[in-house]
């Protein structure tokens, strides 16, 4: 059961792109060709913030895949994709074989770890941390399950040609290394996501999720302020407590936005200037992170006030 010659290997070029780009390879199962960066350009994506009051912390462009945004950017298509999660690997298991005897190829997420690609032998070899990294599985046979890695350890700054990077990014792996990938990854999740024509009727609607990015940015940029009055306070911010604040709000909205917002070609000059606020803001961060507590973070509410502003004229610029 395989399904590659329905299928075009792309290459993972932007950060937290993966699920992205492996989006981008099913399309390619219905005729559509389109590049990731172009997908995520010409989508709602470089607009959406999300904060998470259940664990305090934000997420941002790159980083929201949530299966209603996924069908914002195909139902013009018609197409939709579905999400399934199962309960164990042997519902999962049975699902995957399905799918693949009807030639329908798939995204799922596993740990790095797991993937049997050279570019993750160092990692394995030296018990590193494990992440969590999605794949298309477009195959099955006797030994396992066939996959393509957007990644492979190449350069994101690249461009390549299938046929020379095969051996990189496509791979076999045994049905107990594809169930240890899924149970070992952050979150323990059994999920597949797939595509197939669309019912007849209304897309989703994305009013909401644009609300939820408009109520983001104000609670962002009240935290950023205690986070200025923290770390230029008289009360010593540790450095964890410094990089736990920096993954769950900084990081989202400078690196995570900001490469969705980078894809847009033609931006206009709220965007323009935007771009330019979260990438000092980053280096700002990045400063008083390599040599911890020397970097001078005193406007750090002034420049925050400015990202705010901008964000809000940028969500409303949305085309809806």
């Amino acid at each position: 059961m395989d399904s590659s010659s329905r299928i075009q290997w792309k290459h993972q070029r932007l950060n937290n792109g993966c699920a992205w780009t492996c989006f981008a390879i099913l399309l390619g199962r219905w005729g559509i060709d389109i590049e990731t960066e172009q997908l995520v350009a010409e989508s709602i994506i470089p607009y959406l913030i999300e904060y998470s009051s259940a664990d305090n912390s934000f997420s941002a462009g790159m980083q929201i895949q949530h299966t209603a945004v996924f069908n914002s950017i195909i139902q013009i298509s018609g197409l939709e994709h579905i999400d399934q999660r199962f309960s164990g690997w042997a519902s999962y298991r049975k699902k995957a074989v399905k799918l693949l005897g009807e030639g329908i190829p798939f995204m799922t997420s596993i740990t790095n770890k797991s993937i049997p690609l050279s570019a993750y032998d160092k990692l394995r070899k030296s018990g590193g941390e494990s992440r969590g990294h999605a794949v298309v599985i477009f195959g099955c046979d006797e030994e396992g399950f066939h996959g393509l890695d957007p990644d492979g350890g190449l350069d994101r700054s690249g461009f390549y040609q299938f046929d020379s990077v095969k051996d990189k990014v496509q791979f076999r792996i045994t049905p107990d290394d594809l169930r240890k990938g899924l149970e070992q990854k952050p979150g323990r999740s059994y999920l597949i996501g797939w595509q197939r024509p669309a019912e007849p009727g209304q897309g989703p609607d994305m009013s909401d999720y644009l609300r939820r990015s408009r109520e983001s940015v104000t609670v962002f940029r009240n935290r950023m302020n205690t986070f200025s009055e923290e770390i230029n306070g008289s009360v010593h911010l540790s450095y964890e407590a410094f990089m736990e604040r920096v993954y769950s709000m900084i990081k989202p909205i400078t690196l995570d936005l900001f490469t969705a917002i980078e894809t847009i070609d033609r931006k206009s000059k709220c965007q323009l200037k935007l771009s330019d606020e979260l990438r000092k803001l980053r280096k700002m961060i990045q400063k008083h992170q390599s040599n911890f507590g020397s970097g001078n973070l005193s406007n750090i509410s002034r420049i925050t006030e400015r990202i705010c502003i901008l964000l809000t004229q940028h969500i409303e610029g949305y085309p809806i």
